[in-house]
């Protein structure tokens, strides 16, 4: 987030937004506020522990909406336009609980720096997460790499068909 004042915003709602989401059994995965084209555009990212849905993005969108409208120095902005969704079938994961979540699912993860053969992209599924550490079984290899959370710089779960 470059502009500072997006980034306030983002700090002052963020908290309210998160139990507003929990009491009806959403998380947030994400949340921006950003000066587009168009205007100012506050996304908000939702999911469920099942995955959420077109209902779920339309239930947390009135939710948010009527707890933004509700006090309008939340959103300092005369205009803005609010956007839910879902982090869809290849999200990002982002955090030890992601990799906890979908162990077993297949995922990319690219690192940081390259490991000693030069390699910095994994495509595998996920065995285990622990202490920091993502253990990654790549089939065509039929090794299984362990990779520090702190080193990735980029993850999501692939689509199999």
């Amino acid at each position: 987030m470059k502009n500072p004042a997006n980034k306030i915003v983002i700090e002052k709602i963020r908290p309210a937004i998160v139990s507003l989401l929990k009491e009806k059994g959403f998380e947030l995965f994400d949340i921006t506020l950003r000066s587009e084209s168009t205007g100012k555009v506050l996304r908000i990212t939702i999911d469920t522990e099942k995955g959420a849905g077109i209902d779920d993005c339309t239930e947390a969108s009135r939710l948010v909406s009527t707890f933004l409208d509700s006090d309008e120095s939340l959103i300092p902005f005369e205009n803005y336009m609010l956007e839910v969704s879902t982090p869809g079938l290849m999200r990002p994961l982002k955090t030890e609980a992601d990799f906890v979540r979908y162990k077993g699912r297949k995922c990319k993860i690219t690192t940081k720096t390259k490991d000693e053969s030069g390699r910095a992209s994994y495509t595998g599924i996920i065995k285990n997460t622990a202490e920091k550490n993502v253990e990654l079984f790549v089939e065509k290899e039929n090794k299984t790499f362990h990779i520090n959370i702190e080193n990735i710089s980029k993850a999501n779960l692939e689509v199999e068909f």
